[in-house]
């Protein structure tokens, strides 16, 4: 679906046309039902889809929750043992079946696979208040290494970036840790100054890995633009509100989300939503979600224009507009259980939409679940956009050349075309343009 718009400017020898015309890759909104997997644990904590597999799914959980994980100012508390934490399980066609479990009695809250050795994957263990660390596979999740790496650290989040694997540990005021040996012979609190930071999640820019992005506690985003050596503090936009989850774009080194709630007392918590920066994280708006806590936010892997969003009790947020507009999709997930970490795997991102696995904690109906196909809305996205409208063209009259400015409502693929009089196409240009004002010549 395309929205023009035309203007036409005088030549000093003849009349052309010049069209711009947005496309947005999705269709409209369809019904969809959830369907919940062969996974037995009641508590996901994370769903893991390795890069080099189109059809295996890790899923790690519990039979028992966290406790004060969603409210407290103090400690998180990771229970532990047999029955209790139950590890990991493989599923090798996409949540048909899934294995045994591996590295029963730990709670694995993350993985990570390292992209200069598909083969090697790190697992963060957590348990009570300040213990756990981080396990090692060599062979693709088939064997670990169980001595702790890093340890007496309820590690909860793992990401990479150039050649640093950084860690967040719970319920420490410098939770950040990093290293450049898989925390081997080392485990610092980063490059280099400590980071006074309450952390719940973290995420590196796949495109510029210089850049690392905390989700704080009390400070929302904080920013590194030099590897995690210095911080900045940015909260315009995120004021007074608690940052649960971030993710840097994989598709545009600008954009960043956080997924957000907002303490009100010891025992609750007001869900705010899904907030977007454009900017690197220095100025956020709301997009989406309204009262959700949003813990976890997944992008398509190839599919610049779809996210999805775990919204705790409001279950799954859907955007078919890179961010800018967000639906809820959640028919089939049971009523008050809570999605607490989300995935999309590389199935399609095309005009059928995409599909969506989510983690759910429930002690009845808690476990994964997975949608078919979703798409959103194009008749409501386009009714919010404000006009595309052209500023500037110059000179006037136009020559053999011409600067021409207009403003972008939204960041999306865009078509320039100039056409002379008969119609002929004179120029031609497509490519993707972000949100505010954009120039070519």
């Amino acid at each position: 679906m395309k929205k023009n718009i035309l203007f036409e400017g005088i030549c000093r020898k003849k009349a052309i046309t010049l069209a711009i015309s947005l496309f947005f890759a999705f269709s409209g909104a369809t019904a969809q039902t959830w369907t919940k997997l062969n996974y037995p644990e009641r508590y996901v904590n994370k769903i893991f889809i390795p890069g080099n597999s189109a059809n295996t799914i890790v899923v790690a959980g519990d039979n028992l929750p966290p406790i004060y994980e969603e409210y407290s100012f103090g400690s998180i508390m990771y229970y532990t043992g047999a029955g209790l934490s139950r590890g990991y399980r493989i599923s090798n066609d996409m949540g048909q079946t899934f294995s045994d479990v591996r590295l029963d009695t730990f709670s694995i809250r993350d993985f990570l696979q390292l992209p200069s050795n598909p083969n090697t994957w790190l697992a963060a263990t957590a348990r009570f208040e300040n213990e756990g660390g981080i396990l090692v596979s060599t062979d693709a999740g088939q064997t670990w290494d169980v001595t702790e790496r890093c340890p007496n650290n309820a590690f909860i989040r793992l990401q990479s970036g150039g050649n640093r694997v950084y860690a967040i540990a719970a319920n420490k005021s410098s939770s950040l840790r990093s290293s450049q040996s898989i925390f081997t012979d080392d485990c610092s609190s980063g490059p280099g100054e400590s980071v006074n930071a309450l952390a719940r999640d973290i995420s590196v820019s796949p495109i510029d890995p210089s850049r690392v992005f905390i989700a704080d506690q009390f400070s929302g985003v904080r920013i590194s633009s030099d590897s995690g050596k210095t911080f900045t503090v940015n909260t315009n936009g995120l004021e007074n509100l608690r940052v649960l989850s971030v993710l840097a774009s994989r598709h545009n080194a600008n954009i960043v989300y956080a997924g957000t709630d907002s303490i009100i007392s010891i025992t609750a918590s007001k869900g705010y939503g899904i907030y977007k920066s454009l900017d690197t994280g220095r100025t956020w708006r709301k997009v989406g979600a309204p009262n959700a806590r949003i813990w976890a936010i997944a992008e398509h892997p190839t599919n610049q224009y779809y996210l999805a969003a775990a919204g705790d009790s409001t279950g799954v947020w859907v955007s078919g507009s890179q961010g800018e507009n967000w639906e809820n999709h959640s028919s089939g997930i049971p009523a008050n259980s809570k999605v607490r970490t989300i995935t999309i795997p590389n199935l399609s991102g095309n005009e059928n939409g995409i599909r969506i696995i989510a983690g759910v904690q429930d002690s009845a109906h808690g476990g994964v679940y997975m949608s078919s196909a979703i798409t959103t809305s194009v008749e409501e996205i386009m009714g919010r956009l404000p006009q595309l409208s052209i500023n500037r063209v110059f000179p006037q009259p136009m020559s053999n050349t011409a600067e021409v400015s207009w403003n972008m409502p939204i960041g999306a693929d865009a078509i320039i075309e100039v056409s002379d009089i008969t119609g002929r196409k004179v120029f031609q240009s497509k490519r993707f343009y972000s949100q505010g004002e954009q120039r070519i010549e």
